[in-house]
């Protein structure tokens, strides 16, 4: 079946668990394993090795099985707790951020409290209104999301043809692909950004470096 694989020795205790909470969400519903695969349009034999452990399942059918069971997919998704709580957390008021403008985005830092974390989070307002205003196209290492919280853009990459995004939508990318920001509509299109970074990258645990979690920009 698509969207299944089997489970490596490492992961098994996690998949098993998994298995383990869809398995009493089913029972709690009342629901045979055929019941549920006829809803979700998963076999039942496949069904039975997933609540067994022996195979994970993709995400996509996870929120399928969840939407089934009328439950929220997290509670599938949450992990063990294996450490203590450190109850950390990072807050940013409406335009308190540390700010950073430049010629094709102004950036607002958001939630940079905390030295050590794996992501850096944005609101930016898009002005470069053509290619030639954004000019080189941005790249870095670590994944790119990105939410339109206000206004159009177009994003541009060089892997496929120009995506319109609009109030609502979000994309997910690889940010080492070449990418550009382009404002479309009237206003100026506030957007949502984050990214992963990884340790040893400027402003992820280094006190010293100048404007932590700034984005990759560096026009002037």
């Amino acid at each position: 079946m698509d969207g299944t694989r089997n489970v490596n020795e490492p992961n098994k205790a996690m998949i098993a668990s998994v298995g383990q909470r869809v398995r009493r969400e089913r029972l709690a519903k009342g629901l045979r394993l055929s019941d549920l695969g006829k809803e979700c349009g998963i076999s039942t034999p496949t069904l039975s090795k997933f609540e067994n452990g022996h195979i994970s399942l993709n995400f996509r059918h996870l929120v399928e099985i969840a939407r089934a069971l009328n439950v929220p997919v997290s509670r599938f998704m949450s992990a063990p707790v294996t450490a203590p709580v450190t109850g950390r957390r990072a807050v940013t008021r409406n335009g308190e951020g540390l700010s950073q403008t430049t010629r094709r985005i102004d950036f607002e830092v958001l939630c940079d409290d905390l030295a050590q974390r794996h992501n850096v989070f944005w609101k930016a307002r898009v002005k470069a209104r053509s290619l030639e205003d954004y000019g080189e196209f941005s790249s870095h290492p670590g994944e790119e999301f990105i939410l339109v919280l206000e206004g159009e853009i177009l994003l541009h990459t060089l892997a496929y043809k120009p995506l319109h995004l609009g109030k609502g939508d979000s994309v997910h990318f690889d940010g080492m692909s070449p990418h550009a920001y382009i404002a479309v509509s009237e206003e100026v299109p506030v957007v949502l950004i984050s990214n992963t970074v990884e340790d040893g990258m400027p402003g992820v645990g280094d006190e010293s470096a100048e404007g932590p979690g700034y984005p990759p920009d560096n026009s002037d």
